[in-house]
């Protein structure tokens, strides 16, 4: 009995998540972090449990994870950082990192920026994905001056910024500068890789016009099989193999592509049994339904672009970029 009574007084302490708080830029445990155990759901994050670091970083929360998706968030800095909990991690012994804060620009590069055209007769689809580096042990939050700028062409209406830096995309506003047509997002760049991908829709036009602000980073121009692009200093590098995709390079911060054709962007291997159309063009179709509500498999598909076709790509035309 006596054995039996301590065996069920433990049980509590069995049900819980205990782990150390690492400050990866001081290599040190990192004290007064409040950590939050929460669940996602459709009506959002719901924080089940918190606690804060001690002084030696240590934590403990007095709860096991929910089943279905599990998340712990710390607050360092003013900025959130994510563990995710996965199915059969152990519980204990957990190792939450956290970093210090920087406005220094310098440690965050934008190393590629692709622009996905899709123009249809009563409208010209732009989807802009950012890939944003941080090979620091800081993370870059600047509130005042953000962290991406992005320039939207006149006539362009509402940009959509979502952020995919872990598991969970977020979305976030652009923020109008004082520079005319120059926006900012003000999201934290953490170590690592940043995808920000900014969607908005223009008039139907034939023509588009663009500008960047990162001029150490490449500027690539996507359009759908059935559209080509062409202009004064745009390069047709070739077709992306799964998508048949063109894909073109621009010289220079400014550029302007004339639009020849209209189509749309498909997923791998799209709707069964779809007339592609009387010009016999594979994965195109016409498509007229909101903007955001193809979101998010258009920006899954422009990453895949980049992925798998921008790779080879990028790597043929490096040398010739460099010897000019």
């Amino acid at each position: 009995m006596r054995w039996s009574f301590f065996l069920l007084a433990a049980l509590p302490a069995l049900a819980a998540l205990d782990g150390t708080v690492m400050n990866l830029t001081s290599d040190k445990p990192q004290a007064g972090v409040i950590v939050s155990l929460v669940q996602p759901g459709q009506q959002g994050m719901k924080e089940l449990a918190k606690t804060t670091s001690a002084a030696d970083g240590k934590f403990h929360i007095d709860m096991d994870p929910p089943e279905g998706p599990a998340l712990l968030q710390g607050s360092y800095q003013t900025v959130t950082y994510t563990f995710v909990l996965g199915p059969g991690q152990p519980h204990t012994g957990i190792v939450f990192n956290v970093y210090d804060v920087s406005k220094r620009p310098e440690i965050a590069k934008v190393t590629q920026h692709m622009v996905v055209l899709e123009p249809s007769p009563d409208k010209l689809l732009v989807n802009e994905t950012f890939l944003v580096s941080n090979t620091s042990n800081l993370t870059l939050s600047d509130p005042f001056n953000g962290s991406l700028r992005i320039v939207l062409p006149e006539g362009a209406g509402e940009a959509k910024v979502l952020v995919q830096a872990g598991v969970v995309p977020v979305q976030r506003p652009a923020i109008e500068t004082r520079q005319k047509g120059v926006y900012k997002v003000d999201y934290p760049v953490k170590p690592g890789e940043t995808r920000f991908d900014v969607s908005y829709a223009m008039p139907a036009a034939s023509t588009f016009s663009g500008r960047t602000v990162y001029k150490d980073a490449p500027t690539r121009l996507v359009s759908p099989a059935a559209v080509t692009l062409e202009g004064d200093g745009i390069v047709a590098l070739g077709q992306e193999p799964t998508t048949q995709a063109h894909i073109y390079d621009t010289k220079g911060l400014t550029y302007t592509a004339t639009i020849n054709g209209v189509g749309a962007l498909r997923p791998p291997g799209g709707d069964a049994g779809e007339d592609p159309g009387s010009a016999g063009g594979p994965e195109i179709k016409q498509i007229r339904p909101k903007l955001y509500e193809r979101l998010y498999w258009i920006l899954g598909l422009t990453f895949a672009i980049l992925a798998l076709g921008f790779v080879l790509i990028y790597r043929r035309d490096a040398p010739e970029k460099q010897d000019s």
